[in-house]
């Protein structure tokens, strides 16, 4: 399926999606036949990094006399990683309302992938929340030649954007996403749609699964060090009699 599962500290685990692509059998590769499958790669820092692809394919028709019902293919990629946007945000309580906060979400484009046309364009701004939803400051986006609202940025630029975080009159059962669109003619107002109905979230998901890998395998490195220092520790204690006696006796016969 399209949504991912963290694998690893860094492995990321899909079933890739081959429906709809106008195959003779849809869902089944035949023989000569190929499909192009988008895959949205997130990482950490920029130059030249490396992927290990594991596939597995399953064959149709499978056969009752053989034991082999699927098979693996391994393929390495790389990939250049450019700079591309650098995203701070910070949070500080409303002075004028107890109960809302003020968040600051600021943005600057640090793009060097080709020597021109490096400007970017800010389209939206989600918040993801059960309780809180967010509400734009007004008078922050411009329009551009077209009379359109616009938050583009040139190479090296920076933009701050300021938003309301309001909680809701009730909170909700499950995590709900604020949009605020900055491209849209009415780009103050914000509209709440249920997570689970977009794949925004998927790459959260990851980073938090990947996040609780690398604390319970630091707390398992560190027990594993404790219990090798008390072993040391044990171990440099001077014997007993009756093991010195033991030992003794051992060593004549």
């Amino acid at each position: 399926e399209p949504t991912s599962y963290a694998i690893g500290p860094s492995g990321t685990l899909l079933r890739i999606p081959i429906d709809g692509f106008g195959l003779k059998v849809d869902g089944e590769l035949q023989p000569g036949e190929t499909v192009d499958v988008a895959v949205d790669l997130r990482t950490t820092g920029a130059a030249r990094q490396e992927f290990y692809m594991l596939f597995r394919y399953e064959l149709v028709e499978k056969s009752s006399n053989s034991s082999i019902q699927y098979r693996w293919l391994r393929k390495m990629l790389e990939v250049s990683l450019y700079p591309s946007i650098q995203l701070n945000a910070s949070l500080i309580p409303s002075y004028s309302q107890e109960s809302e906060h003020i968040i600051s979400v600021e943005v600057t484009n640090l793009r060097t992938d080709r020597p021109d046309n490096l400007h970017l364009l800010a389209k939206k701004v989600m918040l993801a929340s059960r309780a809180y939803k967010l509400e734009q400051l007004p008078g922050q986006v411009n329009d551009n030649d077209d009379g359109r609202p616009e938050v583009k940025l040139g190479w090296q630029e920076r933009v701050t954007l300021h938003y309301r975080v309001v909680p809701l009159e009730e909170e909700s059962s499950t995590c709900l996403l604020s949009q605020s669109n900055l491209t849209s003619s009415s780009s103050s107002k914000t509209s709440q749609t249920p997570a689970a109905s977009s794949s925004v979230l998927n790459f959260l998901c990851l980073e938090r699964a990947h996040r609780h890998f690398e604390e319970t395998w630091k707390s398992h490195q560190r027990a594993l060090a404790r219990a090798e220092a008390a072993q040391d520790n044990e171990d440099q204690h001077p014997r007993s009699i009756s093991e010195i006696r033991r030992a003794n006796t051992s060593a004549s016969a």
